[in-house]
């Protein structure tokens, strides 16, 4: 790994004696080695030291482990004192949408909600990179916030189609938010049928020329069919109490957070388990990740 600034922060990281809350792997670490899979979990109030390892991350550091799909999603704790809790928001610093870019560039499936802004990821990316085995990609933003500006929504979703010309095998790529009483999504989905882009949420955003014409390049030049704009959807926000809520109405993909977690968002628990089966979330399991990306270099 390599070193630069923020090594003082991330060595407090690691000596963070709640790491093991911080992160929450839905399995143990042998069997995320297995699988080619992560699922981070990152609690209420432990964003902070998040953000300051995350950026010292590379690609290499993924790859090297075989990790191909990654999927990092921020809780809030209703019930929690923190400014941010609750209906409030607590904004995505941008190093970490900044830095997530080239850190995915061997995934082949990446999810990363709340805790980054979309707009800093595509804002950044550069004219060689090329996600050669990306097929979806899921990412929030609070630009799909009903009271945020519509322009820089568009621009937002504009940039995001520049990024997925460099996505040769994309798939599907969902740019969502969500919360109390509210929820926006657009997607691009490529399937046997088809490739199209649609928009469905709690308020309409209208897509413009520009907009569509930039997601039919994309079609043309990664796909055999031409781009079906499909009727957008209005939600009715009332019945939607929740970002848990929100992902359910919208149908997001799966791996927007582990199916064995989704009844724990809001709770701030970090306690994943279904019927029948407990889930390992030993802290010497987060610490060997740790170790093995090249963190104990900075203790």
């Amino acid at each position: 790994m390599r070193e630069g600034p923020g090594i003082t922060d991330n060595k407090r990281y690691a000596e963070h004696s709640d790491l093991d809350a911080a992160f929450e792997p839905c399995h143990s670490y042998s069997e995320l080695q297995a699988e080619g899979s992560q699922y981070w979990f990152v609690q209420d109030g432990d964003s902070v030291y998040f953000e300051s390892f995350f950026p010292q991350l590379d690609a290499s550091d993924l790859r090297d482990q075989n990790i191909k799909s990654l999927s990092i999603y921020e809780d809030v704790n209703p019930t929690s004192q923190r400014p941010w809790s609750q209906h409030s928001r607590r904004h995505p610093r941008r190093v970490v949408g900044e830095s997530l870019g080239p850190i995915s560039l061997f995934l082949e499936k990446l999810s990363a909600s709340y805790i980054i802004e979309a707009n800093d990821f595509f804002r950044k990316t550069q004219s060689d990179w090329v996600w050669e085995n990306l097929t979806s990609l899921t990412l929030t933003s609070e630009l799909l916030a009903e009271d945020a500006c519509h322009l820089r929504a568009t621009n937002m979703l504009a940039n995001a189609a520049g990024a997925a010309l460099q996505m040769p095998r994309l798939q599907r790529m969902e740019i969502w938010y969500g919360g109390f009483r509210t929820a926006a999504l657009f997607r691009y989905a490529v399937s046997e049928s088809g490739t199209s882009i649609r928009w469905h949420g709690t308020w309409e955003l209208q897509l413009q020329r520009r907009l569509v014409d930039a997601w039919r390049a994309v079609a043309a030049l990664h796909t055999a069919n031409g781009l079906v704009v499909r009727e957008s959807r209005l939600l009715d926000g009332n019945g939607i109490a929740s970002r848990e809520g929100a992902i359910q109405v919208l149908d997001l993909s799966e791996n927007v957070v582990h199916p064995a977690s989704s009844g724990d968002i809001g709770k701030g628990t970090g306690k994943y388990t279904k019927p029948g089966q407990s889930i390992s979330t030993k802290h010497e399991d987060i610490m060997s990740w740790i170790q093995a990306s090249g963190i104990e270099s900075l203790q």
